[in-house]
């Protein structure tokens, strides 16, 4: 997980892109967001908390995102960097740029892994900017508890 997450910083770095805020969506891009804003030197890190999958356990069943908590800095910053443990089908991105992507804000977005099977590679590439990794299944990061129902 911190190579993944200095990957993304790296390839930040090598994009001339620059961010006043990383946004970490909890739960699981809280560790990384903050390795990132280490990296990158950004000191406003701030939440997006949006709930999407009914479980802890491998292949979770889905919902529609919806948001459950936003920290205020997130509110306020104007060019985001969102950091996301794992994207596939975008669903969860594409909310957070419907969303938050208004009133002049700029939204990128990073992933430390992209997991095709899935997804759609041109879709997600439309929308995540970022990605250290591709898999085509379940990933368990080291955050999330040990079950698998």
């Amino acid at each position: 997980m911190e190579q993944l997450s200095l990957a993304i910083a790296e390839a930040v770095r090598k994009s001339d892109y620059t961010f006043d805020t990383i946004v970490g969506v909890a739960r699981s891009g809280w560790v990384p967001a903050v390795i990132v804003a280490h990296e990158l030197g950004v000191r406003e890190v701030a939440t997006l908390s949006i709930r999407r999958n009914l479980s802890d356990g491998v292949d979770s069943h889905k919902a529609a995102p919806r948001l459950v908590d936003i920290s205020p800095l997130a509110q306020a910053g104007k060019k985001w960097l969102v950091i996301e443990d794992i994207v596939g089908s975008g669903e969860t991105v594409r909310f957070i740029r419907e969303q938050y992507g208004v009133d002049g804000r700029d939204i990128y977005v990073a992933s430390l892994v992209f997991n095709a099977a899935n997804g759609d590679r041109a879709q997600v590439n439309e929308m995540v900017e970022f990605h250290a990794r591709e898999v085509t299944e379940w990933v368990r990061f080291p955050w999330e508890r040990r079950i698998d129902a």
